[in-house]
């Protein structure tokens, strides 16, 4: 699974659970209080500072300015613009502190909002066009980073463009449409390019002045590569024989002035600029790309270097290894351990030449990793490199590559360079970081026990990282191995709810448990009491578990958060009362009985009617109204955001099959089919015979978002008519769950999932091969998992930090371990 950069965001050092930086905004605030006259009220909406004169009405949509800055000259910018604001009665909001700034610019912002510092909202083409003018004349050679979702007004920090007014308000809905000439609502398109509508028609005098630059650019773009908000790695092909002969595909990369900001505030084309240096060093290394050169255009920096061919080394590795195989395994691949053994042989060979010409490279990870061939590898992105230095250690490493604390220079490399190739052989490997030594250990025992990796490889690893901790630590992490692979599936489960009961406190105003980041969203307050993120799913599961929960401060603390509550289904109100009614937490189902809350306008379980229905049906309430809106949206054609349990039509099936059950109807028969039919077309069978959600640019088998909720739906369909209704698709989302390993342990993205669909499969059809899929699946739950003293702890979204809830934590692995060891449903809403 790719990356989610916001998810680094969320990752502090030291911590092992996702977390929000605790910045001292002392001095970092930006304050233009001091220049407001009487008339203006200011409201903060995070990150922003709004000000507003009294009276004003927000347009519903229009030209709106925008200004950009460095953190230089921010202070500045802010200052002489808010006067003007205050001065011609514009209103105006700005980001809100230096870190915000810092934020919005960084490497990895969002590219259709990064530049935006400032943002003035003119009312009629008369005070737009006049703001642009007088805007223009007083930052007037002000330097920022290019805004690129706008057009630039001149040659300042200053850009346009039309889209929807927001007003800041905690009741106003936020403004994401516009309204077309015929009265249609239209998507506001937030792009990072200049993408106005048709019909919005600039002023005369702006569109006169904004022609396109003629740009000398000896290159045609064949595609993109990767992207930042610090600039794009494209493919090129040359147009001249300037810096190749012409016709030759290159790689450029691009830098954008002021813009990809990292930790030390180092903009992309300072970073560029290093990297050339680096790679005319390395000049002659087989191991590096051919330099070609640099240019300027559009005021971005281009580096030209040679386009090698092959994949990224992770890309590589899964087209080979067996583990990411369905079953029936064959692990013991000879041809995978040949290549095995080769790759890590020339990774050592190639990290020693770049250290004997003098550099260390820093950031290591398979990406950075192009395999020539298929087979030799060739190192890229060298922004982050630095002259050999036995004291260095690169701050801005990837996590789970980063060196263990304390490692410098060329050990410090070879660290990261060992957990690279301890990914080669599980992806579990990044759960290893930080000196986790005992996970090393086991990852390598067990590939050499299931995958032969032979004791080179695993001695190459060793030298790396084992053996360079201190002694004690190597005989304690011996004890962890035997420990938690001598565990039983009951001790298992034991163990998780001691750690969950660690974590938990009764006391603390934000999340009872450590999760996922959306605990910290805009929203985060429902989604820390809510069930797939919050108390609620945490609470559920230790109630279903033999430790159970202490009920009094559980309804205490949910009764508390109620009014935070404000969505439907799964998510919303639906989910925390599932959980408060399965406890018997009476305050909380008092405390739901007087919200309120909009009618869901979804089909799925997560937000919509699904959930609402299922919610129901389980309480004894009326669901008809909730299966009236669903056949209405499935006649309508309405699309689930995704294919799955949470945000697809598989629960709204398993509502029809139930109401199939109790009504004995047969039109719901015919609606759960249909409903499964809407998801099962936006399913594709792979090159391994499985069936799974298509994305266009991956495929995906999970219970949450991929084929296995498609497939409890055909489960229940075929038990309830006792038919093999969809059994040609429901063969290939047998086999989507059965590869041998996952990247994570989680419900709806991971293993925990795949166990409790295999679950529902053997009970509904024994089979001996999916038993011994089970078996191994619960195995391999002992590979994602981490221990201490306190419990058992499992990784969340992107295996970067530990998680507790039940989507993404260990709350969803005790999901699976109840079900297993109980023999009963632990899904939400008796799926």
């Amino acid at each position: 699974m790719p990356l989610d950069l916001q998810y680094l965001r969320y990752c502090q050092p030291g911590n092992p659970f996702y977390a929000p930086a605790v910045v001292d905004q002392t001095g970092d605030v930006f304050d233009v209080s001091a220049h407001a006259g009487a008339g203006w009220t200011s409201k903060t909406t995070h990150p922003w500072i709004n000000w507003i004169p009294d009276g004003w009405s927000f347009p519903r949509q229009g030209w709106k300015i925008h200004v950009s800055a460095t953190s230089e000259n921010a202070g500045t910018v802010l200052s002489t613009t808010a006067q003007f604001c205050f001065r011609v009665g514009l209103p105006f909001k700005h980001l809100a502190s230096a870190r915000d700034l810092l934020t919005q610019n960084s490497k990895y912002a969002d590219r259709a909002a990064a530049g935006k510092f400032i943002t003035v909202y003119p009312s009629a083409d008369e005070e737009f066009t006049s703001a642009l003018d007088e805007l223009d004349a007083i930052l007037a050679g002000g330097e920022g980073p290019y805004i690129l979702s706008d057009k630039r007004w001149k040659a300042g920090p200053v850009y346009f463009r039309y889209g929807a007014f927001v007003p800041p308000s905690d009741d106003a809905l936020f403004v994401s449409t516009l309204i077309d000439p015929e009265g249609n609502e239209v998507e506001d398109p937030r792009r990072p390019t200049y993408t106005p509508p048709e019909w919005a028609t600039l002023p005369e005098k702006v569109a006169a002045a904004t022609g396109d630059d003629d740009v000398h650019f000896p290159f045609t773009m064949r595609s993109a590569l990767h992207f930042s908000n610090g600039g794009g790695v494209y493919l090129a092909e040359a147009t001249s024989d300037e810096y190749v002969p012409a016709g030759t595909n290159v790689v450029l990369k691009e830098a954008r002035p002021h813009a990809g900001l990292d930790v030390d505030g180092t903009d992309a084309v300072t970073r560029l600029r290093h990297e050339a240096e680096v790679l005319e060093g390395l000049q002659g290394l087989d191991c590096v790309p051919a330099y070609y050169g640099s240019f300027t255009a559009w005021e971005h920096r281009f580096m030209v270097m040679e386009h090698i061919q092959g994949q990224d080394l992770k890309r590589e590795w899964m087209t080979r290894t067996p583990v990411l195989r369905p079953a029936p395994w064959d692990l013991r691949d000879e041809a995978y351990v040949n290549w095995l053994a080769s790759t890590v042989e020339r990774l050592n060979e190639a990290l020693a030449a770049v250290h004997d010409a003098g550099w260390l490279l820093g950031d290591i990870h398979p990406k950075n990793v192009i395999m020539r061939d298929g087979t030799e590898p060739c190192f890229i992105d060298f922004e982050f490199a630095h002259h050999m230095d036995p004291d260095w250690r690169c701050q801005q490493g990837a996590p789970g590559y980063e060196p263990f604390f304390g490692l410098t220079g060329t050990a410090a490399d070879r660290w990261s360079m060992g957990m690279l190739e301890l990914d080669l052989i599980y992806p579990q490997a990044t759960i290893a970081d930080q000196g986790n030594v005992w996970k090393i250990k086991q990852l390598l025992n067990s590939g050499a026990q299931l995958l032969a990796v032979p004791e080179s490889v695993r001695a190459s690893i060793r030298r790396t990282t084992v053996d360079v901790l201190p002694t004690t630590r190597r005989g304690e992490s011996d004890e962890r191995v035997c420990g938690i692979e001598a565990f039983s599936d009951a001790r298992l489960r034991e163990e998780i709810t001691r750690g969950l009961r660690s974590l938990m406190d009764w006391n603390d105003e934000g999340p009872l448990a450590p999760g996922d980041i959306a605990l910290f969203a805009s929203d985060g307050a429902e989604h820390q009491a809510g069930y797939p993120y919050g108390a609620a799913g945490i609470i559920d599961q230790l109630r279903r578990s033999p430790a159970g929960i202490d009920r009094h401060a559980a309804d205490a603390w949910l009764a508390a958060r109620t009014d935070d509550i404000h969505s439907r289904g799964l998510r919303g109100r639906e989910g925390l009362a599932q959980a408060a009614r399965d406890a018997d937490l009476r305050q909380t189902l008092t405390a739901l009985e007087s919200a309120s809350g909009p009618e869901p306008t979804d089909p799925t379980l997560w937000s919509g009617w699904a959930g609402v229905g299922l919610y129901q049906l389980m309480s004894g309430d009326d669901p008809l109204t909730a299966a009236h809106h669903l056949e209405r949206l499935l006649d309508d054609g309405v699309q689930g955001e995704t294919v799955g349990l949470l945000n697809g039509w598989c629960a709204a099936a398993i509502l029809f099959v139930r109401l199939h059950e109790q009504t004995g109807e047969g039109r719901y028969v015919s609606l759960a089919t249909r409903a499964i039919e809407a998801d099962l077309a936006r399913c594709t069978t792979t090159k391994n015979a499985t069936v799974e959600f298509d994305e266009g640019w991956r495929t995906l088998p999970y219970l949450g978002v991929g084929s296995l909720g498609v497939g409890l739906a055909i489960l229940e369909l075929q038990r309830v008519t006792d038919t093999q209704v969809f059994s040609e698709p429901l063969a290939g989302i047998d086999a989507a769950a059965t590869y041998h390993q996952c990247g994570q342990a989680s419900l709806a993205h991971g293993l925990a999932g795949f166990l409790i669909y295999l679950n529902r499969r053997v009970r509904h059809r024994p089979s001996p091969a999916l038993d011994e899929v089970i078996a191994s699946h619960l195995q391999s739950l002992r590979l994602h998992a981490v221990t201490d003293d306190t419990g058992v702890f499992f990784r969340g979204n992107q295996n970067l930090r530990l998680s507790s809830d039940y989507l993404t934590g260990a709350s969803g692995v005790l999901a699976a371990l109840n079900e297993i060891l109980d023999n009963s449903p632990s899904l939400p809403f008796g799926i």
